[in-house]
């Protein structure tokens, strides 16, 4: 018997240095698959929650400048001073930027008032492009997007025309967010 227990095996004390670092792999491939997915997530949240605040900056400016028939006073400082513009969207007391930092252009004409989302600074890629245009396109009178979508006194120029009035043109969307540093240019009355 004295044998058969001599035979017995050893309890295992600690982890071998190969068993560590298998769990590390395994645990570090697992935090980067969840944090991929975060960001992800994230990122279409963000320009979701955007076009949802300038949804709702645009309504505002059209409920507060509609009364006196006159969107040539519209711009970021004075959309600022009735506290209009909301997170992702921030305004440094000079210019307005949208939620990737992007200098925005907000301003206005006596019959309707215009911005601009994107840029160059921090490029829209093409679903979030896609994900913006659909949520102001509902609002806008006309939207125009690409490399030189621009407005100047409440009027959109440049770019692909995607929306004019009631007409939408398919190709203005994809042509203008598969352009290099994208904007997206939208007129509102």
């Amino acid at each position: 018997m004295t044998h058969f227990r001599s035979i017995k095996f050893r309890r295992q004390r600690g982890v071998s240095m190969i068993e560590v670092a298998v769990w590390s792999v395994i645990l570090g491939i697992v935090v980067a698959t969840v944090i991929g997915l975060f960001n992800v997530t994230k990122s279409g949240y963000t320009t979701g929650a955007a076009g949802e605040k300038i949804i709702l900056m645009t309504s505002e400016i059209q409920k507060n400048w509609a009364r006196a028939n006159d969107y040539s006073t519209v711009a970021a400082a004075e959309v600022n001073k009735l506290s209009l513009i909301r997170p992702p969207l921030r305004f440094d007391g000079t210019q307005l930027y949208d939620w990737a930092g992007n200098p925005m252009d907000l301003n206005g004409s006596r019959v309707s008032f215009a911005l601009t989302v994107g840029g160059s600074l921090a490029p829209l890629n093409q679903d979030d492009c896609a994900t913006v245009v659909s949520r102001i396109e509902p609002i806008a009178i006309a939207v125009r997007i690409g490399t030189s979508a621009a407005a100047a006194s409440g009027v959109i120029s440049g770019g692909n025309l995607y929306k004019n009035g009631s007409q939408i043109t398919q190709a203005g969307l994809t042509t203008g967010c598969s352009e290099p540093n994208p904007k997206i240019a939208a007129q509102f009355r």
